[in-house]
Parts: structure tokens; C-alpha cells; sequence
């Protein structure tokens, strides 16, 4: 192989490595946006229940969030890193238990212990979780060193 071909070959490798980050960061984007908007429409909901408002359109907003969350989880699997995956399936487990408790509570059926004062208490710890994810992800990207406090 002479010079300029090991160039071509470090070129190409070099441009894979490009790609393969800026898929990374992609899907990063993508499930860091949907699992917002995901908590956005919990958050709605609660506050749509909470002043006995007509919450069809609402939980129509909600479901729509919900699957795309799932898409955006589902592609997620298949590419991030233990580590970002660990979080990112605890964010996802917990919105979707939310999720059945407002679905429960809005169908009038809810478990023994549920409320809408319950499902509201639940929404500060997914932010709180969420900022964890988007922390991880960013320094899994390189742009943050550590975990902060905040």
C-alpha cells in the first residue's frame, strides 16, 4: 500500500468514526427531546385532571408522546452505552408507570393507594431523572466531565 492509499484508508476510518459520533448524538438528541416532550404530556395531563378540565385532546397529545418516546427508546437500545442505557431505561420505566397511573385514574379505575396528588408528586422526579440521562449523554459525548449536583 503506498502513501497515498494509507491516507484514503485513514481518511475513510477517520469518517467512520465522524459518522458513528454524529449518529450518537442524534439519537441522543432525539430521545432526550421525546422523553421531554413524553414528560411534558404527563405534566398536562396531571394539570388538565387536576382542574376536572375535558382531558380527551389532552390524552390524545399524551398518547402521541408516549409512542414516540418508544421509537426514540427502542433506537436508543440498539446504540447507546450501558451506561446511558441505564438511566435511560430507568426514565422510560418510570414515565410509562406514570403513564398507566393517569390512565387508571383518568378511566376511573384507579389501584388502591393511586391519586392525581400521587401522580403529580412523581413529575419532579422525572425531571430530576431526565437532567440525570442528558448528563450522562453528554459526557458519553465529551461535552461534560462529570455528573453534576444540580
Amino acid at each position: 500500500m503506498d502513501i497515498s492509499e494509507q491516507h484514503r484508508a485513514r481518511e475513510r476510518i477517520a469518517q467512520g468514526e465522524r459518522n458513528y459520533w454524529e449518529m450518537r448524538r442524534e439519537c441522543y438528541v432525539a430521545l432526550n427531546r421525546a422523553a421531554r416532550q413524553y414528560l411534558s404530556a404527563l405534566t398536562d395531563m396531571v394539570h388538565s385532571m387536576l382542574r376536572d378540565a375535558d382531558s380527551a385532546e389532552v390524552s390524545e397529545v399524551l398518547d402521541a408522546a408516549r409512542a414516540a418516546h418508544r421509537d426514540r427508546y427502542a433506537e436508543a437500545q440498539m446504540v447507546v452505552p450501558d451506561a446511558v442505557l441505564e438511566i435511560a431505561g430507568t426514565v422510560n420505566r418510570k414515565l410509562n408507570q406514570t403513564y398507566g397511573l393517569i390512565k387508571r385514574l383518568d378511566n376511573d379505575d384507579p389501584s388502591q393507594g393511586e391519586s392525581i396528588q400521587v401522580a403529580h408528586a412523581q413529575l419532579n422526579d422525572h425531571w430530576d431523572r431526565l437532567r440525570l440521562m442528558r448528563q450522562q449523554m453528554r459526557i458519553d459525548l465529551g461535552v461534560s466531565r462529570e455528573v453534576s449536583s444540580d
